[in-house]
């Protein structure tokens, strides 16, 4: 097993699917590079693995939340636009 940190890019939306080498370890979930528009979520990966589908759930502060997101994993909380914008990622469980 071969391991490395990698960099995953995902629009923000409301619920996002990335594809990912199973097992991978999410470690940090940030806005992207100049804008408010996408996500960059970093991960430990077993390069040689399948990947998987993992599923990311937005949402602003304020926002209602459907049952699944009681479930779900907190993964970041994310500022954008100089504090303007909260956005909480969480990850729905396989």
């Amino acid at each position: 097993m071969s391991r490395a940190i990698w960099r995953f890019t995902a629009p923000l939306e409301t619920e996002t699917r990335l594809r990912m080498p199973v097992g991978a370890e999410i470690l940090d979930v940030v806005a992207a590079r100049g804008g408010t528009t996408a996500l960059e979520v970093w991960a430990i990966v077993d390069v040689d693995a399948v990947e998987e589908l993992r599923t990311l759930l937005v949402y602003g502060t304020g926002s209602h939340l459907p049952e699944q997101v009681t479930a779900a994993e907190h993964l970041a909380t994310l500022s954008m636009a100089g504090g303007r914008y909260i956005f909480h990622v969480f990850e729905v469980p396989a």
